[in-house]
């Protein structure tokens, strides 16, 4: 059954090409519109992980600090590590020195560049929210000029293989602008939620390392 796999491809491609040419051009607008947009969803997918924006072993470090070979430990860890938490603990624990308010203002500055990095994609997506529906709007109107055009130029049955073409043509533009835009919207709520959980609770494991590591040295 292997040998039919290349007919069986041939065969979709066709179908998906058959597709676009009865959508008009904007439909392979919207085609690339619906590849760029599952591509940043799957990326993000990936990218906003938990192990690669909060270490477990790194949280439990910061809960069980007590001593200096505690924060020594922490150091260790968040020198080896590459998660956002890490990269943020990184710029508190190198300012120790500096008194608190300061040490604080580096560590908000950094979370700031973590978040917008974890960000990264994301107006893409909402962009293509407003962007799909609209260009799947356009397309419905040129649908509903063909299906005008053919009334005027023509008559009996020909005048009804244009409605119909007209009718297809405006169909597969809504359809196709709502594809984008469903998933745009689905992505782009999730992740950004996703996000917000991750910086409060990198919040306030840092409000913690920082009550902790003066304390001490109070």
């Amino acid at each position: 059954m292997l040998y039919l796999a290349p007919l069986s491809f041939l065969y979709t491609l066709q179908n998906i090409g058959a597709f676009l040419n009865r959508g008009g051009p904007l439909l392979y607008v919207l085609g690339l519109c619906m590849i760029i947009t599952l591509t940043i969803i799957l990326e993000r997918l990936f990218a906003l992980q938990r192990k690669k924006i909060i270490s477990d072993e790194i949280v439990d470090s910061v809960e069980r600090l007590e001593s200096d070979k505690d924060l020594e430990r922490l150091v260790t860890l968040c020198q080896n590590d590459d998660t956002a938490l890490g990269r943020i603990l990184k710029i508190s624990l190198q300012h120790l020195s500096w008194p608190k308010s300061e040490n604080l203002e580096a560590v908000t500055t950094r979370a700031r560049a973590e978040v917008n990095r974890m960000e990264r994609g994301l107006v893409i997506l909402e962009i293509a929210v407003g962007l799909g529906p609209l260009i799947g709007l356009l397309g419905t109107v040129f649908g509903l000029m063909l299906i005008f055009e053919g009334l005027g130029k023509t008559s009996g049955e020909q005048q009804t293989l244009y409605v119909a073409a007209g009718i297809s043509h405006a169909l597969l533009n809504t359809v196709a602008g709502l594809a984008v835009a469903i998933p745009a919207q689905i992505g782009y709520s999730y992740y950004s939620r996703k996000i917000e959980s991750a910086a409060v609770e990198m919040e306030n494991i840092c409000a913690d390392l920082l009550s902790r590591v003066y304390r001490n040295q109070g």
